[in-house]
């Protein structure tokens, strides 16, 4: 086009050839013609100039239209230049043919004009040598640009053919670290077969470390997950359900990065039935199985992190955080590529981008097929194990607290709420509703979505917000989102009167199931309520403690290792660790014929500070055994055997020595009365009177 073009402009022969066609012209027509002929002569000139720069300005547009702005400038520059010429020409011409005087003869009159037409011929000229040094720069620059468009195609013709994908086949190696692996062992290039194996360790690294941070408790900092599936939650709003779903489909059918690397991974095994001598066949498997290896943890871990989500907004942060890390391996080899690594470790990755993937691997039959195998496995995989394990337990209910052991301790008003609550109803997509245990008191815990807390009250109905308006309100707990009770059990609770209360939930073993039904401060020791959580049932299993009158009452059928004929009174399942062990040890009991020839069964009473903590009938089995007391430390105590008998004991520290004979000796020998109850007082020495530096440094231990 740019050829075509200059051809219009008249080189400088044919301009002298015009020139003289002109003259001789002139001299043959009328005058009236002459300035006519002027007037065409400078149009066709300045048509020759206007068309020389659109015609290069056009062509140049259509070669390289990316540097519009610089040609613009280029041709508006001509296009003043050449506006200057014919402003400074027109006047000429107008005066020329004005000034021409009619009275004149043809002669004088062509002469004049001949004269005015060579002075405009040299200013025309001046004109058309301005137009072709514009041109000439023109053309240097459309042949400039013709270049590199040349150069550009070039280039985007090899980038085609070094794509790792044609018609979507694989034809090149992957970019990334993985197909470092595949043509450089660790002999031949051990630095960049380093880098590239410890590339896929950080990858696989963080993934094992996100899957136990979810699959161990213990090891994760995440907040408490509600129910009891102790991975997935109790449940969550539908629409987190909804964005969870349709994560996997994105994830699955979209083949973000993760599910990327399980594609190649398959692909990308070689078919040994192929392969050829020369084939990198260890190197292109243990690439695939590492990628395979990395893809499967990461789709795990894809999996846990989005069905553990609570929020739809978490779903996709570790929906982005699991690309982030699958993603790794073309960051290192981009890496290499821009040689932040060395020069050396560069020109192997520039090998990689040109190395064309074997035929055992580029003529495998059904590649596509493979593709959709992977997809489609996957996807099923996934969004099975996502319904049965997760959904679909969560909509049922399943993961929820089923039963749990609520305690208000010393409380005053709260007494009767005691006790074990489990769900009587639950409904979809909400909250489960629970009743008190075996009391048909009308207590209930309930959630209100309105408040965003759990309310325990009494009424005939079970709406919480509704009965949070009106009085029927015991207590509540602090804001929760979450579907399931058991996240608030270490928040506080507050009274109707919003005074915090000390409550104690549990959910497991102590105090639930068989505990059930069994109630602190009730003068009863209850084993399953005797531990700390539950102030060792409030007391009733020790005697300084317990405070009402049935406390340890028949409580004792074995005693010095027989079984009793009739039950003592005492509190062997006393736990207080403020009590102090005392030893009895029975070497022998006499027992006598009074009132009559009737024969009392021997009596033993053990009392401390004015309370019976031991009271039982003696056999004769008992003899030469030793039967542990729990008595405050330091107390006055007094032992008594019922009159008419004789009772040869020992009374010794329990301190827990290794050797019986080194204990501390309270009282040793014979208790007996032949008129009146034997007795014999004692005073407790305090416990720690023992411990190392103390009285064992003045008074020998066995004293």
């Amino acid at each position: 086009q740019l050829h075509n073009m200059t051809s219009l402009t008249p080189n400088a022969d044919n301009q002298e050839q015009e020139n003289n066609n002109f003259t001789t012209a002139t001299q043959h027509e009328p005058s009236p013609g002459v300035p006519n002929m002027l007037r065409a002569k400078t149009t066709t000139t300045i048509m020759h100039g206007s068309m020389m720069t659109d015609s290069s300005s056009s062509t140049i547009m259509q070669i390289a239209p990316n540097t519009e702005q610089e040609n613009n400038n280029y041709v508006t520059t001509a296009r003043h230049e050449t506006s200057q010429g014919v402003a400074h020409i027109t006047p000429m011409i107008t005066t020329t043919t004005r000034d021409t005087d009619p009275s004149l003869d043809d002669e004088s009159q062509n002469g004049a004009l001949l004269a005015a037409y060579k002075e405009l011929a040299k200013k025309l000229g001046e004109v058309e040598e301005t137009l072709m040094e514009k041109v000439q720069l023109l053309d240097v620059r459309t042949h400039h640009l013709v270049q590199q468009n040349d150069e550009h195609a070039a280039i985007i013709k090899k980038n085609r053919e070094n794509s790792v994908e044609q018609d979507g086949k694989m034809v090149y190696y992957p970019r990334d670290s993985y197909s470092f692996l595949a043509l450089h062992g660790p002999t031949q290039s051990p630095s960049i077969f380093l880098f590239s194996l410890a590339v896929f360790l950080l990858q696989v690294t963080f993934h094992i470390l996100l899957l136990l941070s979810i699959l161990v408790p213990d090891w994760s900092s995440r907040d408490l997950i509600d129910g009891t599936s102790k991975i997935f939650p109790a449940d969550v709003e539908p629409i987190v359900k909804l964005v969870q779903i349709f994560s996997i489909v994105v994830h699955v059918m979209l083949s973000d990065y993760s599910m990327d690397d399980l594609i190649k991974a398959v692909n990308l095994f070689p078919n040994f039935a192929m392969a050829h001598d020369d084939d990198p066949l260890s190197g292109l498997v243990l690439s695939s199985c590492l990628r395979l290896f990395q893809g499967l943890t990461a789709n795990a871990a894809t999996f846990l992190l989005i069905f553990t989500s609570l929020t739809a907004k978490e779903v996709i942060l570790n929906f982005a955080a699991i690309n982030f890390i699958s993603c790794l391996d073309d960051a290192g080899f981009s890496s290499v590529i821009k040689g932040h690594l060395g020069d050396k470790m560069r020109s192997k990755a520039l090998q990689v981008k040109e190395k064309r993937l074997p035929d055992c691997v580029t003529k495998k039959k059904y590649p596509f097929l493979r593709i959709y195998v992977v997809l489609f496995s996957t996807l099923f995989i996934m969004m099975g194990f996502g319904f049965q394990f997760v959904l679909v337990p969560q909509t049922s209910g399943k993961f929820v607290t089923k039963k749990f052991r609520l305690d208000f301790g010393g409380e005053a008003g709260f007494k009767e709420y005691n006790g074990c609550y489990y769900v009587e109803e639950a409904s979809l997509g909400r909250r489960p509703i629970y009743f008190r245990d075996g009391i048909d008191n009308g207590a209930r815990i309930v959630y209100c979505k309105k408040e965003l807390k759990w309310y325990l009250f009494k009424a005939d109905h079970t709406n919480a917000c509704r009965a949070a308006d009106g009085d029927q309100i015991v207590a509540y707990s602090s804001r929760s989102f979450s579907f399931d009770i058991r996240t608030i059990f270490s928040e506080p609770w507050f009274s109707s009167g919003s005074t915090p209360l000390d409550v104690l939930f549990l959910t497991d073993g102590v105090g639930v199931g068989e505990g059930c039904g069994k109630h602190k401060e009730d003068g009863i020791c209850d084993p399953v309520l005797n531990k700390a959580d539950f102030s060792y049932d409030g007391g009733d299993c020790c005697a300084t403690t317990c405070n009402q009158p049935i406390c340890g009452i028949g409580t004792i059928n074995k005693a010095f290792g027989t079984k009793l004929i009739e039950a003592g009174d005492g509190y062997q399942e006393c736990s207080d660790p403020f009590m102090v062990d005392i030893s009895i040890l029975m070497h022998n009991v006499i027992v006598r014929t009074v009132y009559g020839g009737t024969s009392m069964p021997p009596l033993l009473r053990f009392e401390c500070n004015g309370v019976n903590h031991f009271m039982i009938t003696i056999q004769e089995k008992m003899e030469n055994e030793t039967e542990l007391i729990k008595i405050p430390d330091g107390a006055k105590c007094e032992l008594l055997v019922r009159k008419g008998h004789t009772v040869n004991l020992t009374l010794v520290h329990a301190i827990n020595t290794d050797d019986a004979a080194y204990e501390p000796i309270i009282f040793g020998g014979i208790v007996n009365d032949y008129s009146a109850d034997g007795s014999q007082e004692f005073q407790v020495i305090p416990h720690c009177y023992f411990e190392k530096e103390k009285l064992s440094r003045h008074i020998p231990v066995d004293t």
